[in-house]
């Protein structure tokens, strides 16, 4: 049978940990996006990412782009399930739960 004993308490086992980690991971996402997407878009690779964002919005995909750049924190939350790190775990969830209700806020009132 596997160990499924939950860690002891430190600094990667605590809710606020795993909520800052979780907040951090989408605006990483977000910009490797940006750095990926902006050279796509823009012919010069010299777009802001200012104009970035705006050319998401006039394109009306900003929303799904913010609710896609949640997705690598499933991969966190796991990591943090498959190591018994369950209070961080947490932590993770909560902030996907936050991005999620701003993303919708944000869909509906475009």
């Amino acid at each position: 049978m596997a160990n499924h004993d939950p860690k002891p308490k430190s600094l990667i086992n605590s809710l606020v940990f795993g909520f800052i980690v979780g907040i951090i991971v989408p605006f990483l996402s977000f910009y490797t996006t940006y750095i990926y997407g902006a050279s796509r878009v823009y012919s010069n690779n010299g777009a802001s990412l200012s104009e970035f964002y705006d050319h998401l919005r006039t394109t009306n995909i900003l929303s799904q782009i913010l609710g896609l750049a949640t997705l690598p924190d499933m991969l966190v939350f796991f990591l943090f399930i498959w190591t018994n790190r369950y209070r961080g775990a947490r932590g993770v969830l909560a902030s996907i739960f936050i991005y999620a209700v701003m993303v919708f806020i944000y869909h509906y009132s475009e």
